[in-house]
């Protein structure tokens, strides 16, 4: 998780973008073994990191975050995603406000990617809150049947 920084890529999911936005030093930090992203300081954070292993076809990858209480002034939505290119590998909307969650989620890959490949972090949300990306790695597939899908609480 040490390895995120600002991307310099354009992000495929721009349109999602505030027209006015910024994420200054200490929004988005290493936070024990996450990743963390305080969106009352950053709404809108894409971060980048290089893919530390290739991935194949039919490939399963597992990632594991979460998100503390959500709230906003009204009704509203947060995202995020990870994405490899212009690929979305993994996303989830959540809809706000809503209570602390973990999920673990499975994806299986659809195109081969190259180590290296810059694996791209996307999350955006109104309000001050905070969300943590703990894990993305590649499973066994025999390993896929234990999750259990949606929020643990």
């Amino acid at each position: 998780m040490a390895l995120w920084v600002p991307a310099t890529e354009v992000d495929p999911l721009a349109e999602h973008q505030p027209e006015q936005w910024a994420c200054p030093l200490g929004s988005v930090l290493q936070e024990g073994l996450t990743v963390e992203v305080n969106t009352g300081l950053c709404s809108y954070a894409f971060y980048s990191q290089p893919l530390l292993a290739e991935l194949s076809p039919g490939d399963r990858v597992e990632v594991v975050m979460w998100h503390n209480d959500l709230v906003a002034k009204g009704p509203a939505e947060g995202h995020i995603a990870l994405l490899t290119g212009t690929d979305v590998l993994w996303e989830r909307t959540i809809p706000i406000p809503a209570d602390p969650c973990s999920y673990t989620d499975v994806v299986e890959v659809s195109d081969a990617v190259e180590a290296g490949t810059p694996l791209l972090l996307h999350v955006h949300n109104h309000g001050a809150n905070s969300w943590n990306l703990f894990r993305v790695q590649r499973v066994e597939p025999d390993a896929v049947a234990a999750y259990a899908e949606g929020c643990v609480r």
